[in-house]
């Protein structure tokens, strides 16, 4: 959902549906590289790429629930970032363009 945010944002600065798709791959695979790299510092914990191996703990038995936690709210702030930086986008946008 959080990716698909991310495309929202961009298909609304862009005007392109295929720049959108192509963009939010690019996003992961930089955030990827600079988690690999760790390029990222004290910000690595906060990259959204970091947080998908954390829902493999829904699989554990006990479930280790901090790390899902955190990941979801990490995901969320992502999220309600790119959806509350496209809305002004969308909002001017002329339909018929």
């Amino acid at each position: 959902m959080t990716l698909a945010a991310f495309a929202i944002l961009l298909s609304a600065a862009t005007h392109n549906s295929l720049g959108s798709g192509v963009g939010t791959v690019v996003l992961v695979l930089l955030l990827r590289l600079t988690s690999g790299l760790g390029l990222a510092g004290p910000l690595d914990p906060y990259l959204l790429t970091n947080q998908f191996e954390a829902w493999l703990n829904l699989a554990r038995d006990p479930i280790a629930w901090e790390p899902i936690v955190r990941s979801l709210l990490v995901s969320l702030l992502w999220g309600a970032a790119s959806l509350a930086a496209a809305w002004p986008l969308f909002v001017r946008r002329d339909g018929l363009s």
